[in-house]
């Protein structure tokens, strides 16, 4: 019984010092461009205004912040009121962006810090809504790496030569939820102690009265 008890509690503290451990993991940049690809082509239709993202092109990264080019189509539909003063009813667009990332509970994002479009054309409710759309693009992060179902992703950091750096730990929830397990027996026994004490205050409280 004694030698179980001292098995317990080597696992409660392994369990403890799960809490600060913490691993690193590589990512290409390849790798998540191709899960960025799988979100294409994407559609955005405002104001006679249809604009289709066809291509990602990663330029750079530097101090965490992802530059790419984007390549786009950009049809106009008749009833656009642009439509009789432009010589074509379709453009190609190169589409610039600077992106950091985001964790979204286990999903990776972009937040984009600023676009430039080649266009003549102001496009601000198209810009708008094209922000918008960048930032819902979402890629799951266990796709990205093997990663264990327990695992908990702490920071997410572009390095400067492209790839992307996790560091991954357990999942703090998983832990806390294990370690009672362990100590049932001391949960009881503070759960006893605390009641006959509650009780003996509480009879104390009544004779008085």
């Amino acid at each position: 019984m004694l030698i179980l008890n001292y098995v317990r509690y080597f696992i409660v503290v392994v369990l403890l010092g799960l809490l600060f451990y913490s691993y690193t993991l590589i990512i290409t940049p390849s790798t998540f461009k191709s899960h960025i690809e799988k979100k294409l082509p994407l559609h955005i239709d405002k104001k006679g205004f249809l604009l289709t993202i066809n291509n990602v092109e990663i330029l750079e990264t530097k101090n965490n912040v992802l530059s790419t080019k984007m390549l786009a189509d950009v049809q106009v539909s008749h009833n656009n009121k642009w439509a009789k003063f432009l010589p074509k009813k379709s453009m190609h667009l190169k589409i610039f962006t600077k992106t950091i990332p985001k964790i979204h509970g286990s999903s990776l994002s972009f937040e984009v810090l600023s676009f430039k479009l080649n266009s003549v054309i102001k496009l601000k409710e198209v810009k708008g809504l094209l922000k918008r759309k960048l930032e819902k693009i979402k890629i799951p992060i266990r796709s990205l790496k093997k990663i264990a179902w327990f695992a908990s992703i702490k920071k997410i950091v572009f390095l400067d030569n492209g790839d992307l750096l996790m560091t991954v730990g357990i999942s703090k929830l998983i832990i806390l939820l294990l370690i009672p397990l362990f100590l049932l027996r001391e949960i009881g026994l503070v759960l006893i102690v605390l009641y006959q004490k509650f009780f003996v205050l509480f009879t104390i409280v009544i004779n008085f009265r």
